[in-house]
């Protein structure tokens, strides 16, 4: 049961000047009439420089904290539901802000949604439909064939690098990573979202603006406190490198605080016994020398001294004799699956008749 709350609101953004002053006297015009009593839907679609929004009167529908920008978030989780806030200026421009609700619906609905477990076939077809569509959006045009598919088409509020997420589509840093390493108009490949599966479309790249320190000090704080106790982690990781003279063992009489352990074997593709997935690690322990300690290895949690113990090569031969029975085994596999899941299907569309009376006593 979560108590984090959630916001729905609507804004008028006004940046078409290019001048504080200009902006802030448009907005504040279009504040009085507001007051007055004119419709926020229509003077939104009418004036906002927002194109996500602007279209749909103004609404940005439900988020959470962490979604927008601070001097947005902070007007719209103090702000009282109903009221028109005075213009909030943030580095996109001057927002009119009207909350319209708050509460924690958000997590409610996703409640029902989760109990609702699609079976695998469904996974399949819906996948087999979104990659369908992002093959033929990249061909043609992506508006006309989501007209074409009857997809609903959404455009989300600009949203940042740093973020993590992507406004009206939630916590996904591949989606991030994509909308940042690619063009404008880039169409890409489906994205796996709790919902389902999304493919989206670039469709605008802000001009890199300067930002005062203040705006990203908590943004950016996180990264600095890591990077700094790396820094701190990695002097005494070659402090140590030096003291024990190519000599694991050393390690403990040197400084109680440090272990060593062993991982066990592992592949180039899994995961490292006692460590996890950790990229740096793997690479440095690939290519180190049998029994020979490494000097300081940066990984995601810290840094590494590493000794290889050993190494078993890449058997050819056995590999030969084995492949077709392992291929046999995958395949036995996948269709023991499917049998199952067809067998489940069938089970759960089944129109059963309960004639056990017939057969046992009361």
């Amino acid at each position: 049961q979560s108590t984090e709350v959630f916001s729905k609101a609507s804004h008028i953004l006004i940046n078409q000047y290019g001048n504080d002053e200009k902006n802030l006297a448009e907005a504040n015009k279009l504040y009085d009439r507001l007051v007055a009593g004119a419709d926020f839907a229509a003077l939104a679609k009418e004036f906002s420089k927002d194109p996500g929004s602007g279209s749909k009167g103004g609404d940005l529908g439900y988020f959470g904290k962490g979604m927008m920008v601070k001097e947005f978030e902070d007007a719209c989780f103090n702000g009282k539901v109903g009221e028109i806030q005075k213009p909030v200026k943030t580095n996109y421009g001057y927002h009119i802000i009207k909350v319209t609700d708050r509460s924690d619906k958000k997590y409610i609905v996703e409640k029902i949604v989760n109990q609702v477990k699609q079976s695998a076939s469904s996974r399949d077809r819906n996948f087999t439909a979104a990659s369908d569509f992002s093959f033929l959006a990249k061909k043609n045009d992506f508006d006309s064939e989501a007209k074409l598919g009857s997809y609903n088409v959404q455009e989300t509020p600009q949203f940042s690098e740093l973020a993590g997420s992507v406004p009206s589509i939630g916590q996904n840093k591949r989606l991030v990573k994509f909308s940042f390493e690619n063009s404008v108009n880039t169409v890409s490949d489906p994205f796996k979202v709790p919902s389902g599966y999304v493919v989206v479309k670039i469709t605008e790249a802000a001009t890199e603006k300067f930002r005062p320190f203040e705006e990203l000090k908590e943004q950016l704080k996180p990264a600095v406190i890591r990077e700094k106790k790396f820094e701190k982690i990695k002097s005494i990781a070659e402090n140590l490198y030096k003291n024990i003279n190519g000599d694991l063992s050393k390690a403990y009489s040197i400084d109680t605080n440090f272990t060593v352990k062993q991982t066990g074997s592992f592949v180039p593709q899994g995961s490292i016994p006692n460590i996890g997935k950790d990229y740096g690690f793997l690479n440095s322990a690939m290519k180190s020398e049998i029994n020979k300690v490494s000097a300081p290895v940066k990984g995601l949690r810290g840094y590494y001294i590493i000794k290889v113990t050993k190494r078993t090569p890449f058997d050819q031969k056995l590999y030969a004799t084995q492949s077709s029975t392992l291929r046999s085994t995958m395949l036995q596999e996948k269709r023991s699956r499917f049998l199952n899941q067809w067998v489940t299907e069938i089970k759960e569309n089944a129109e059963i008749v309960d004639n056990r009376h017939l057969f046992f006593g009361q």
